[in-house]
């Protein structure tokens, strides 16, 4: 919902929530001319592919020192 606080058509928080974030890029071209065809969503495919890149750098930088604090408390090697 943060994205329709911003002022975006709540069409677009499907989009850059379920969509992208959950399905990825792939999923998000797979829908993208569903969205400009039935809610004239015209960005929907670089919208949403800018979401999901988002996702997966940040999925990244928390993924990386989560495993690195996870490792050292369990004594793992």
């Amino acid at each position: 919902m943060a994205v329709y606080f911003l002022g975006y058509d709540l069409n677009y928080c499907v989009s850059a929530g379920s969509i992208a974030l959950s399905g990825g890029h792939s999923t998000t071209i797979a829908w993208s001319p569903i969205l400009i065809e039935r809610y004239g969503i015209e960005s929907a495919m670089e919208f949403g592919i800018a979401i999901a890149t988002l996702g997966l750098i940040s999925g990244g930088l928390v993924a990386g020192p989560v495993a690195n604090w996870l490792i050292k408390k369990n004594n793992l090697s």
